[in-house]
């Protein structure tokens, strides 16, 4: 049954899926940022850093980083239109012909 359910399963518009990339290279940004807050710590050693931080350190208020990108890649899903079943788009089509006649007189 379910290898049923997953042969149906498709997205209307697959190409939206494209955006996980930049989506990824965002969240994986953000996540090095969060880690390099401050400029001072390319010149002092990370031993000698967490003790100059550690007395004077002020809690700041961050955004949840998992929040934002669980957010994130689901609305990129919710883009792509998950769907169970294909139905027909409605486009209106005429077998006819047409012509266009001027009078340059």
């Amino acid at each position: 049954m379910l290898d049923e359910l997953l042969t149906h399963f498709h997205f209307l518009r697959p190409q939206w899926l494209l955006l996980v990339i930049p989506a990824l290279l965002l969240v994986l940004w953000l996540r090095k940022i969060r880690l390099f807050q401050s400029g001072w710590q390319g010149f002092i050693a990370p031993h000698l850093y967490h003790h100059l931080r550690h007395g004077n350190e002020v809690k700041q208020s961050r955004p949840p980083y998992w929040l934002i990108s669980t957010a994130l890649f689901l609305s990129i899903i919710a883009l792509a239109g998950p769907s169970w079943q294909k139905l027909p788009q409605p486009v209106y089509q005429t077998k006819e012909g047409h012509v266009l006649v001027l009078d340059m007189s």
